[in-house]
């Protein structure tokens, strides 16, 4: 069954297959790209100070 979440269409009153397709393709895409970022490493925490200059 391509529908198992049961998703209803909000133009329409059924699923085409190019909706089907398009979507297929979109969540495709989107899990390449979601592959592709890498999570950054933490190496150390510190406090940076900066002195301010006041007149």
């Amino acid at each position: 069954m391509m529908n198992e979440s049961h998703f209803k269409p909000q133009r329409t009153l059924k699923f085409t297959p190019q909706q089907v397709w398009g979507l297929e393709f979109k969540m495709e895409n989107r899990i390449k790209r979601l592959d592709k970022i890498e999570n950054s490493k933490i190496i150390s925490i510190g406090v940076i100070k900066k002195m301010l200059k006041r007149n």
